[in-house]
């Protein structure tokens, strides 16, 4: 597909370049006169249904000494925090949408954007061009591995961000396939230095604001949209993974199946299936299953005394298999905060030591090393987790639940292949029976016997015998 098919949108660098004009400096902010000012809107396209509930984080450095600060906004607000944010320093924003005021991944609610940060002038073959040079040559490279043309491409100032915006958010539930689509992504753009700490909590520059290392404004070099569209086209997610993934979701849930008889699973392994899960996707849903429990039971306010310590220690653990080392104390603290509100850091620590410790001292002897491995039985028994309750859980299920969702998985397909219920074939089998009794006694009476009526009807002489004699 040619390039020119896509309309362009590309700003003079020499109009957006702080070196070009006088400055003021006054307290490390940058004073960008009125004439360069421009509407901010690409966090209003990442947002793009701002009447949801859920919480988005507005980042905010003056220099490279200072301390970053952070604060989490109703996403219902992001067009005014946007309208009157400082342009003059250094402006960050999250990229999704939380369920809480602290930027976790404990407390991820759903994806809005695709996206990969690309430090080019890292590159010596690249720190000499222009933006919109590499700009272009980025679509280029989107067509030779046949993806998906950028919603947006953004100058943060020094690098470039290129996002893929999706049509609908995503549900966190998704963060294992979210995470290969990113990590796929970082791997075709290495090249251009693509960031690899492309996390689900990442925040990335605002545009119309200034990267105060380089004096530039971030702005937008690029955008795609459909004729007579007032904002970026939008993807969706599974579209995006086919496109950008090596196998598409058919191929690979076809490369799953055994050509050969499965061999005896050890029963000292973690009860985790391999034609389902990952280890990150099955600890993911198990986090996901520890959370919906304590809603579940009502648990808003904190547990209760008695549970805090294993809710603690089975969300902590199922953590450390999808967080990285550095965000892991942040992350246990947020988790603190909403299981025991009444806690102190040190306390949380205290009861998540063993995990935290174990996980800090991971080596490369193996992918596993570091991180427990504890069966789903052994965290239903601790949370003492109801049949009722595993009704709603994905991961946290015992074999007998596992059992009933498969009965209720093969009654649907029966149905669906036309297969007749229980009731239903009896129903249908009584009046066919009937019917047959009524054409017996009809041959009967015409004088036919027993031999001749099987023969008629094309059944044994004691099934005609039973045929008549069974009213």
């Amino acid at each position: 597909m040619s390039l020119e098919n896509y309309p362009t949108f590309i700003q003079p660098s020499q109009e957006n370049s702080l070196i070009d004009y006088a400055v003021q400096l006054f307290d490390g902010r940058i004073l960008i006169p009125s004439e360069y000012q421009r509407p901010i809107q690409e966090p209003l396209f990442v947002y793009p249904d701002r009447q949801c509930s859920g919480f988005f984080t507005h980042l905010t450095k003056r220099t490279k000494e200072d301390r970053m600060r952070s604060e989490s906004y109703s996403i219902r607000m992001i067009a005014d925090i946007i309208r009157f944010c400082d342009r003059g320093i250094n402006n960050y924003i999250s990229q999704h949408s939380f369920n809480a005021r602290d930027r976790k991944l404990a407390h991820l609610q759903s994806f809005n954007t695709v996206w990969v940060d690309l430090d080019y002038y890292r590159n010596p073959e690249f720190a000499c061009f222009l933006p919109e040079t590499v700009q272009e040559r980025i679509l280029e490279r989107c067509q030779e591995v046949n993806f998906p043309l950028p919603s947006l491409i953004l100058f943060s100032g020094r690098g470039i961000h290129c996002k893929w915006l999706l049509d609908r958010p995503l549900p966190a539930v998704a963060l294992s396939k979210w995470n290969l689509v990113q990590r796929t992504l970082v791997e075709k753009f290495r090249d251009f230095r693509s960031d690899s700490m492309c996390g689900a909590t990442q925040p990335l520059r605002i545009e119309q604001t200034v990267n105060t290392k380089s004096k530039e404004i971030a702005r937008i070099l690029w955008e795609q949209r459909e004729q007579g569209a007032n904002e970026p086209i939008r993807y969706d997610f599974n579209f995006l993974s086919d496109r950008i993934l090596p196998l598409t979701e058919e191929q690979y849930k076809a490369s799953l199946i055994r050509t050969k008889a499965p061999q005896k699973r050890k029963t000292t392994n973690t009860a985790v299936h391999r034609t389902r899960f990952t280890w990150e996707t099955f600890y993911w849903g198990r986090f996901q299953d520890v959370r919906k429990l304590t809603q579940l039971r009502g648990y808003d306010s904190g547990l209760p005394d008695g549970l805090r310590y294993p809710f603690m220690f089975a969300a902590a653990n199922s953590l450390c298999w999808f967080v990285r080392a550095d965000h892991l104390y942040g992350e246990l603290l947020a988790l603190g905060k909403e299981f025991a509100p009444h806690w102190s850091p040190r306390k949380v620590m205290e009861h998540c030591r063993f995990i935290f410790k174990k996980f800090n001292s991971m080596t490369a002897k193996g992918e596993h090393v570091g991180r427990l491995l504890i069966k789903n039985e052994t965290v239903i028994d601790r949370l003492e987790i109801t049949p009722s309750e595993q009704r709603e859980m994905s991961i946290l299920i015992s074999p007998w639940e596992k059992q009933r969702r498969h009965r209720e998985r093969m009654q649907t397909l029966r149905r669906a292949s036309g297969m007749l219920t229980r009731e239903d074939y009896e129903a249908q089998r009584l009046i066919e029976t009937q019917k047959r009794r009524l054409r017996a006694i009809e041959l009967r009476e015409k004088g036919l016997n027993y031999r001749e009526i099987a023969s008629e009807m094309e059944m044994t002489g004691a099934g005609v015998f039973k045929l008549l004699n069974s009213c």
